[in-house]
């Protein structure tokens, strides 16, 4: 059994289908693929994206597959396989709010981001009032409810929660390596 962990609130890479154990999304077909490959059963487990590493760390997992950007801090601590998907920054306010139109409009407002991921880098960069989370559909909760200015998300992920979400909307992008 290969023993892999994910994080399921980041569609269109990994989600959590109709029940508590059906997991969906693109690298989730890829790591059946990969155990298909292998002859080997896979059991996925979904846990918060801050302790991914640590399970692996601990011998808990045997590999995660949650659309993990590599940092140099992360490959200090694990060994990653070859990039399969390189994404972008976006950044995601309540539609019409025209105070917001840049990432220079950011500075010194509340911003959203998922606890342990490059974005919460990225928002803690731009404003000194990043609010962190573990889960990506509490962060668009408290966008909603206008208890935060803005999130900071991964380009894809974000596309999925502005589809879902039509009071939301995308008014930047930014290259993850500038």
């Amino acid at each position: 059994v290969l023993k892999v962990a994910t994080s399921a609130d980041f569609a269109p890479f990994e989600f959590q289908g109709e029940n508590d154990t059906d997991y969906q999304g693109f690298d989730m077909d890829l790591i059946r693929a990969i155990g298909k490959e292998m002859g080997t059963k896979v059991e996925i487990n979904n846990i918060s994206f801050d302790g991914l590493i640590p399970a692996l760390k601990n011998n808990e997992i045997d590999a995660i597959i949650a659309g993990m950007s590599v940092t140099e801090e992360r490959k200090a601590a694990v060994d990653f396989s070859d990039e399969y998907y390189i994404s972008k920054f976006a950044y995601v306010r309540l539609k019409g709010d025209t105070s917001l139109n840049s990432i220079d409009d950011m500075k010194d407002k509340r911003l959203g981001a998922q606890l342990g991921t490059i974005q919460e880098q990225e928002a803690k960069k731009i404003s000194e009032k990043t609010v962190v989370n573990e889960a990506i559909t509490s962060l668009i909760l408290e966008l909603k409810n206008k208890n935060l200015d803005a999130l900071v998300l991964e380009d894809v992920v974000a596309s999925a929660y502005v589809s879902e979400n039509p009071e939301l909307e995308i008014f930047a992008t930014k290259d993850m390596t500038d």
